[in-house]
């Protein structure tokens, strides 16, 4: 029996109730949506402060569009981005991934991995380091507790670490920063 596949505008309405196809010719011009610009707008100035930020809302609501297309506006010479997306980290996976990210070879020891990643963060010059974290909603208790211990060590003195969080309502919960909702 051979079945035969269905179209791709099928397949969009069927799996994913999409009229159109997504990123298409509905959406040429998504930058210019007031939403889009006020939250641009807003995590541009927590950037500018140094300060930390939860962007959550329902998903497809475009939380992982959005970070992708500030953080690629962003000036190399100002700020080091270091982004995670697969949520299912442990606290000493995500260590070892952000070593990887900042072209540090992890170690088995996690506090090697951490005095690396303190040495290479340091040797960033100005440059901010700028970490964000997709699907938060999924990361352990350790793992968050690996980013708080991270982003409040210091490493330079009066350059801050700035974080992103970004997910799903269900990651807000118990949270008592500043967040943004879509």
């Amino acid at each position: 029996m051979n079945a035969e596949k269905p179209s791709l505008t099928i397949a969009l309405k069927t799996l994913w109730g999409a009229a159109e196809m997504p990123f298409g010719d509905a959406c040429s011009e998504p930058y210019c949506h007031p939403s889009f610009e006020q939250l641009t707008r807003r995590l541009q100035q927590l950037c500018e402060i140094g300060a930390s930020g939860l962007l959550f809302g329902p998903n497809g609501i475009g939380k992982s569009y959005l970070c992708g297309s500030f953080i690629e506006k962003l000036p190399e010479k100002r700020y080091k981005i270091l982004s995670l997306a697969h949520s299912s980290l442990t606290g000493s996976d995500l260590i070892r991934a952000l070593c990887r990210q900042l072209g540090v070879p992890p170690q088995m020891r996690r506090s090697d991995n951490v005095a690396n990643i303190h040495a290479a963060l340091a040797q960033l010059g100005s440059r901010w380091p700028l970490l964000v974290l997709e699907e938060a909603q999924n990361f352990s208790a350790t793992a968050f507790e690996e980013v708080r211990l991270l982003t409040c060590a210091r490493t330079v003195p009066g350059r801050p670490s700035v974080c992103f969080w970004s997910g799903t309502t269900r990651c807000c919960l118990g949270c008592k920063w500043g967040s943004i909702a879509p």
